[in-house]
């Protein structure tokens, strides 16, 4: 991992997200797992489907309703080989460039995407 590095975290147990969280729960574990950082564009579907396998049932802070939606999904045909290049071609889009040390952001091609 280097600095500008582009990942893909849970939303749910983020560090803004639980800072200040009461409950009784590990934080520390909760996030196990809960950030991937790819290291070409064409491997970012690849890691979010390993971060949702191994991450989203036991995060603690994932909602029930979303948990029960990504079970509806995953019995689709969401994970086809056109998910992977709609993935790869919206990163693209976006400003995503890879880069030697990882996916990087091109704050121009981004900005002129917006």
């Amino acid at each position: 991992v280097t600095v500008n590095q582009v990942g893909i975290r849970c939303p749910y147990c983020s560090p803004e997200r639980t800072k200040n969280y009461k409950r009784a729960v590990d934080v520390a574990r909760a996030r196990e797992n809960g950030v991937v950082y790819p290291s070409l564009i064409s491997r970012l579907y690849n890691s979010s489907i390993n971060l949702l396998q191994r991450h989203l049932r036991t995060c603690a802070f994932v909602p029930p309703e979303v948990l029960a939606r990504y079970e509806e999904l995953k019995s689709s045909n969401a994970r086809s080989g056109a998910s992977k290049k709609y993935w790869a071609d919206s990163a693209t889009r976006l400003g995503l460039v890879d880069a030697p040390d990882g996916i990087q952001l091109d704050k121009a091609a981004h900005e002129a995407h917006l």
